[in-house]
């Protein structure tokens, strides 16, 4: 049994710094996996960082979108007045000067078409159309009036047409962003 037996030999300097470099190898392999897992622990709570600026950022901007379509929407004022062949006149104008109206169009409930169609029509700044509906049948009716403002912003507001008290009445809705 030969490995019970001890050598009386005295370690080479070989051995000796053979053993040092081992140990300081081990060491310097310990502190740096330490310190390369403290990093990764700051790099992560960089990278949540960066994660809740980008959420705050895109929160932010969606914001400002929203403040810019509401800066854009068309402000309507309504005027109305019965002509006596049985058409009634609407007056449209669009009162905010930041959201200027691009394109319009309209829609009967009742299928009748619409006449006395004028363009859009600038003026001081606001902006003006007007058409005649055919009201020879006394029974409500919904215009659906879409406005296109600078060629992208669709918005849209229904206008309820009804007779009371023999006069007919124009009832606009709220104007609501389509896109």
């Amino acid at each position: 049994m030969e490995w019970y037996i001890m050598k009386d030999e005295l370690p080479t300097w070989t051995d000796v710094a053979q053993t040092v470099i081992g140990t300081l190898g081990i060491a310097a392999t310990v502190i740096t996996l330490w310190k390369l897992m403290k990093k990764d622990k700051e790099r992560e709570s960089e990278i949540a960082n960066l994660t809740l600026i980008a959420q705050k950022f895109a929160e932010l901007t969606e914001l400002n979108n929203t403040r810019y379509k509401e800066g854009k929407m068309p402000i309507m004022q309504i005027i109305t007045s019965t002509d006596t062949d049985g058409y009634y006149l609407i007056e449209i104008k669009n009162l905010n000067k930041n959201g200027k109206v691009t394109n319009y169009s309209k829609m009967d409930s009742r299928g009748l078409k619409n006449t006395l169609e004028t363009g859009l029509i600038e003026n001081e700044g606001e902006q003006e159309f007007a058409f005649y509906i055919d009201t020879s049948d006394d029974e409500p009716f919904i215009l659906i009036m879409s406005y296109t403002v600078e060629h992208r912003l669709l918005y849209s507001q229904n206008l309820e047409v009804y007779k009371s008290n023999g006069k007919w009445i124009a009832s606009p809705g709220i104007i609501t962003l389509l896109n």
